[in-house]
């Protein structure tokens, strides 16, 4: 899933947060999750940081917390105050059956008030992203 306002970009300011979370509600197999931020790609240096989450709930009906430190030395070269770009990769088998959910964005100690369109652009990710959870896979018979 990629998130830039249709490549108009996002021009969100994140720096009020320090960690971003998912819930995995259910995931009978092995499921990779990886986060990428991107900034300055509407002008300036183009940043891009990643980190990637492997065997997340892996086999398991448990509800597992999935969580991006903001903060560590993967986004340390990002200006959080300029995301222009989120990318969501889930990798597993193919046959892999996962429900996922965007838990939160945690506020950093800083206790900064993020911009009304961060927060709206935070909510429509939610929104996407139970709207996408709630797919179920067909079964022929």
């Amino acid at each position: 899933m990629t998130y830039d306002a249709n490549e108009a970009f996002l021009n969100a300011n994140f720096s009020a947060f320090d960690l971003f979370q998912f819930e995995i509600l259910s995931a009978d197999l092995n499921l990779d999750i990886t986060l990428t931020l991107f900034s300055g790609l509407g002008g300036g240096s183009p940043q891009s940081g990643t980190e990637q989450l492997l065997n997340v709930g892996a086999g398991t009906n448990v509800a597992t917390i999935a969580t991006f430190d903001l903060t560590n030395v993967n986004f340390a070269n990002l200006d959080l105050a300029d995301i222009d770009r989120i990318v969501f990769t889930l990798d597993g088998p193919a046959d892999v059956d996962a429900q996922i959910r965007l838990v939160q964005f945690n506020m950093s100690a800083s206790g900064e008030i993020p911009e009304p369109s961060t927060v709206l652009l935070i909510l429509s990710v939610g929104v996407l992203g139970g709207i996408t959870s709630r797919k179920k896979k067909k079964i022929n018979v």
